[in-house]
């Protein structure tokens, strides 16, 4: 099912599940900002309020989670936190091993007014393999445990392979490399073994040719 451009690929029991387009965020800054994944929801199901459950980056692709009541937020944020969370990238430069672990704490620098890797951040885990090499790019897998603010695009960026089209983060070469960031939330499965699961975009798999 779609709304307005929206998949929509779960709606049960108050859960939505969203495969969300690059280019669009998860939540406005108020509830009547209309380019939103909210705002399109609340639209499409005819109600004066959806609650979002967690954020994607407006550029990241892939799952996200909204809720039609306000008491199944901390529901399902805390069963987020246990979950298996499973992103794929596209990042700059050939990576040299085949997997890495990530433990650097994260969080906002005011003197840099940005999020990054810090001492005094909050701990962060990322669990990182490489899928496919290129003389100048990588795909990789990555398996986050934690849910820190832009944590898959901070931690490869302390690996020194920042995402593509990431014109925050990557250096300019990189962030031109593609016209949007090259990243996806591909699937999230919880405890009990409710999984969803999406396809790479065409735009991101073309990256491979």
């Amino acid at each position: 099912m779609s709304a307005r451009g929206l998949k929509i690929i779960y709606d049960a029991d108050g859960l939505i599940v969203v495969d969300k387009a690059s280019g669009i965020p998860s939540s406005g800054r108020t509830l009547s900002d209309p380019h939103c994944v909210q705002s399109l929801l609340m639209a499409h199901f005819r109600r004066s309020r959806i609650w979002a459950v967690h954020q994607l980056d407006s550029g990241t692709s892939g799952l996200n989670l909204f809720v039609k009541r306000k008491a199944l937020v901390s529901v399902w944020a805390e069963r987020l936190t246990h979950a298996e969370k499973d992103y794929r990238a596209f990042v700059g430069g050939e990576m040299q091993r085949q997997a890495y672990t990530v433990t650097a704490p994260l969080g906002y620098c005011e003197k840099t007014r940005r999020h990054r890797v810090i001492a005094s951040g909050r701990p962060a885990h990322s669990e990182v393999s490489v899928i496919h090499r290129w003389p100048l790019m990588t795909e990789v897998a990555v398996r986050i445990s934690t849910g820190r603010t832009h944590q898959v695009r901070l931690h490869l960026e302390h690996l020194g392979h920042p995402v593509v089209g990431d014109l925050r983060y990557a250096p300019e070469a990189i962030g031109g490399m593609h016209h949007r960031l090259a990243l996806h939330a591909q699937s999230i499965r919880f405890r009990d073994g409710l999984r969803f699961e999406t396809q790479l975009p065409d735009d991101l798999v073309s990256l491979r040719n």
